[in-house]
């Protein structure tokens, strides 16, 4: 009698003949087996094979070893045995470093899901009042106010980020003491004259660029006018 094993992988089917039953002793090994299925696929020995099969209660077993090939040959009789071979992708091992850091990363964002910050007692909290660019609601640090847009404040990091340049906000932290409003109007006549120079030098360039297109006018037009000169 002889004992056949079909074996598929992806399209691929490929038969077996023995003489001897599998798993029986003096028959395949499991180990032989692997090997053997290997050879017909031409699949390398470095990767990770998966064999299964459907066993009499219409289950799908995954053979491991020389017990499970008896099991399915010889305590099932199964005649042909059909066998479906899989490679399994390894994943790749992160590194101890990385591992730590998607630790730490995955550790932060759950404290800052599950609560809230807590203020420094040495800074402002200003209740009541939500961060127009984060959302963060109350602002906790310094406040900065908008002068052009109403009830439009950001805290310290989205004023960072989005800079002030242009002198539109302005802090807003409630004064403390005879010195820290000293300092807040230190800050603020500071402000108002970085924007006087700003003004300035900007109706400066204008001034000069409406020279400068006037005397370009007047060589277009050939003429000679004193008054651009």
């Amino acid at each position: 009698m002889s004992y056949v094993i079909k074996v598929t992988h992806d399209d691929s089917l490929r038969r077996l003949t023995l003489e001897k039953q599998p798993g029986a002793p003096g028959g395949l090994t499991f180990a032989q087996l692997e090997a053997q299925v290997r050879e017909l696929f031409e699949l390398p020995a470095s990767t990770k094979l998966k064999l299964t099969y459907v066993d009499s209660d219409d289950d799908v077993v995954t053979m491991r070893n020389d017990v499970d090939l008896k099991d399915a040959c010889v305590g099932q009789r199964l005649n042909p045995l059909r066998l479906k071979a899989v490679l399994v992708q390894k994943e790749p091992v992160p590194k101890p470093a990385q591992k730590q850091d998607s630790s730490a990363a995955a550790a932060g964002n759950s404290n800052r899901s599950a609560a809230p910050a807590v203020a420094d007692v040495n800074q402002p909290v200003h209740h009541g009042i939500t961060c127009d660019g984060c959302r963060t609601a109350p602002i906790i640090g310094h406040r900065y106010q908008s002068k052009i847009r109403p009830n439009y404040d950001l805290c310290s990091n989205c004023l960072a980020k989005v800079g002030n340049r242009s002198g539109e906000f302005v802090l807003a932290d409630p004064p403390a003491d005879a010195a820290t409003q000293a300092t807040l109007q230190r800050m603020r006549q500071q402000q108002e004259l970085a924007n006087l120079q700003s003004m300035i030098y900007y109706n400066e360039a204008a001034n000069s660029i409406a020279v400068e297109g006037a005397r370009a006018c007047a060589r277009l037009a050939g003429g000679y006018d004193r008054r651009y000169w």
